[in-house]
């Protein structure tokens, strides 16, 4: 990512294709009534915006308006929620490390789901 930029581009490039290809077959044929995709979780948001954002949001914007929600979710992004909805996704998945009213500060008034301990109990 850092030492080969212009390859990490051409991957992420790939991918987000590749992504957004397989969402528009499983909407086309109702595999699914939800779509998601992935945000990796980093730690500073100088990288999310530079290295995953604008993927996302390539891939949310390429099927938007199919009548589903579009599912943004990262592992450890408490400290870069405010960067994702920029992505501008329907719905925020947040892992369990993050209290839900403070994801809610942080997004606005948004769907968000997850938020669960995957811990045993």
């Amino acid at each position: 990512m850092y030492d080969q930029p212009q390859l990490w581009s051409q991957l992420l490039s790939k991918l987000s294709q590749i992504v957004t290809d397989y969402l528009q077959a499983q909407i086309k044929w109702e595999w699914t009534r939800s779509c998601s995709s992935t945000l990796v979780g980093m730690s500073l948001a100088r990288r999310l915006q530079n290295f995953v954002l604008p993927y996302n949001q390539k891939i949310l914007a390429e099927i938007s308006g199919k009548n589903v929600p579009r599912i943004l979710f990262g592992v450890g992004t408490a400290g870069i929620l405010s960067e994702m909805r920029e992505a501008d996704s329907d719905v925020f998945g947040v892992d369990w490390r993050l209290p839900i009213d403070d994801a809610w500060q942080v997004l606005g008034e948004i769907a968000i789901q997850g938020n669960l301990d995957p811990a045993p109990y």
